[in-house]
């Protein structure tokens, strides 16, 4: 099954409402531009088809990823040259603003991936972010955060380079965290500590 989708499409969330699925594809460029939309599919069980539901205005989105919260399923988008932005998907299957991703008052910009992950019973984002436009440097500041009942709040800041990716997963009962660095010749494991 192919899904006509622009040119540059970044990632692909599969999302599901009642007994319908659903496809959001991240969309970077369109080969000329970074504002280009990102596209919500749903499936047409009839013809077998994922066919468009919603436009999602992105700005270079990279990155993909759903928070289970509760009460609220949300999607948060990495946007290159945007905002690190939160969606809700609504019962009626829509994508809706929930809110933009802040650290100390201002948004999360420059962001290449995101990913939540249930941490000891906490819904935890990580933002790796590739670029700092403000300083014009790949020396950036990325966050794990933590839901809060209302908005993800900062739990810690890791200073990396040119970050591609904070990936979460379970090994023997403890959790960890990969920072992939894509300009330093290290990359780093972490241990949740449970703090």
């Amino acid at each position: 099954m192919s899904i006509q989708t622009p040119f540059g499409m970044s990632d692909a969330l599969y999302l599901q409402s009642g007994s319908d699925d659903y496809l959001l594809a991240a969309n970077y460029w369109d080969g000329a531009s970074s504002l280009v939309n990102s596209m919500l599919y749903r499936l047409n069980f009839v013809t077998a088809q994922f066919e468009p539901q919603q436009q999602i205005p992105t700005q270079a989105a990279s990155g993909l990823t759903k928070c289970t919260v509760p009460g609220k399923t949300l999607v948060a988008v990495a946007n290159f040259i945007g905002n690190v932005e939160l969606w809700e998907f609504t019962a009626s299957a829509q994508l809706m603003v929930h809110d933009s991703v802040m650290v100390g008052g201002d948004p999360v910009t420059g962001a290449a991936s995101v990913e939540c992950a249930d941490v000891a019973g906490m819904t935890m984002m990580s933002v790796a972010r590739f670029y700092d436009a403000d300083s014009f440097s790949h020396e950036t500041d990325s966050y794990v955060l933590k839901w809060t009942g209302t908005q993800f709040a900062v739990v810690q800041t890791f200073q990396t380079a040119a970050c591609r990716s904070m990936s979460f997963f379970q090994l023997a009962g403890d959790t960890y965290m990969m920072v992939a660095n894509e300009y330093s010749p290290t990359s780093t494991l972490y241990r949740w500590n449970g703090a």
